[in-house]
């Protein structure tokens, strides 16, 4: 049981158990408070404030949190006050928001807090801008259509996964995405060879010359590259050598990749010479020597120099920075290296460079031939 201490005796504030429940005096007495997907909760402790009505709170509030955490909850409160005290909400209907809420807890401990960030952020804006009917689960099946008035379909379809095994408990037959227009996967673009010395051009002088030079020479991710330190690059007879470990994304470090796999690898000399001058903690830095957060460099760095290119011609389209990755994959794959080499370098699998990334070669009207 959490220890019993008030934490400013003149205020009736008591601690806080769990992060979920709080203990507030109200009218001499000790009354909880806490919410629970959406709906709001409070149980008053009988009699006045004393040793024993604190243990008797801080126990319930416990037993409370305690049963959130586990997803046994007992929403009408008896559980917790047989007598159902005249000021206990009723339980509320069961929506889509309220399993939403259920699966979040559920799935906690097993997502990445950069999912928790981004991902579910995102679905939490849409389920509160969703009209309540919405949300009722007898209009489930008009979910897909009252989210394409709020969202993309890309975007849909992006929630829809998550929302899917929300739902799952208590509506198992419903499939979510079949509300929602056929997803169309777009073929990746790459830049050619030519186009990314254009680019690499482009930012000579630029603060972060080196972090885009080493992003074309390895193909690495670039919240990968963003979480690399010193510590990372290793030197020997054999050559130098990088090792993939963790990333830096939406101000989160992980202590792992995108796909947990962890690779070391032999870097080029135009990646050598990209981390040559690297004298702090971190290898690519903001001007200010913390991460890159990688929404400022897109918006304050990338877009301003690499759309008027596209537009003047010196390269084919605008591309965002990932598509180096893409750039470096396709063109290794292009200029012979065996596909297992290629993944083993981009730590990813044989089977999702050929699905995704090996591109379409760029070809002229001279390289087709007259076949008839």
């Amino acid at each position: 049981m959490k220890k019993l201490q008030v934490i400013k005796a003149a205020t009736g504030t008591f601690d806080r158990v769990a992060k979920r429940i709080s203990l507030i005096s109200r009218g001499g007495s000790i009354q909880l408070r806490w919410t629970f997907s959406g709906q709001r909760y409070h149980l008053a402790i009988p009699g006045a404030i004393s040793q024993a009505s604190i243990e008797a709170a801080y126990a319930k509030a416990n037993a409370i949190a305690s049963d959130i955490a586990l997803n046994q909850f007992d929403s009408s409160l008896a559980r917790y006050d047989p007598e159902k005290d005249g000021r206990i909400k009723p339980q509320q209907e069961e929506t889509i928001a309220t399993l939403w809420d259920k699966y979040k807890l559920r799935s906690q401990a097993k997502t990445s807090p950069t999912t928790q960030k981004s991902v579910w952020r995102e679905i939490d804006r849409a389920i509160a801008a969703l009209p309540s009917s919405a949300l009722r689960l007898e209009n489930i099946k008009q979910l897909g259509g009252e989210y394409l008035k709020i969202r993309k379909a890309s975007t849909a379809h992006r929630h829809f996964e998550s929302l899917q095994p929300a739902i799952r408990v208590v509506l198992p037959d419903i499939r979510l995405k079949e509300q929602l227009p056929k997803k169309v996967k777009k073929p990746i673009q790459f830049f050619t060879p030519n186009e990314v010395r254009v680019i690499l051009e482009a930012f000579e002088g630029n603060h972060y010359e080196r972090y885009v030079t080493f992003l074309a020479a390895t193909g690495c991710r670039p919240e990968e590259a963003i979480a690399l330190n010193p510590s990372d690059i290793s030197s020997s007879s054999q050559g130098t050598e990088c090792t993939f470990d963790k990333a830096f994304s939406k101000g989160i470090l992980s202590r792992y990749t995108k796909n947990y796999l962890v690779r070391t690898i032999p870097i080029s000399e135009m990646a050598i010479q990209a981390i040559a001058d690297s004298q702090q903690d971190l290898i690519f830095s903001s001007p200010t020597g913390e991460h890159i957060i990688q929404n400022n460099f897109l918006n304050r760095e990338w877009k301003p120099l690499i759309k008027p290119m596209a537009q003047s011609g010196e390269i084919r389209r605008y591309l965002p920075p990932y598509a180096l990755r893409h750039s470096f994959i396709s063109n290794m794959y292009h200029r012979g290296v065996p596909l297992p080499t290629i993944a083993w370098l981009v730590g990813d699998r044989v089977e999702t460079i050929l699905k995704f990334y090996a591109g379409i070669q760029q070809v002229s009207s001279s390289d087709l031939p007259n076949l008839y």
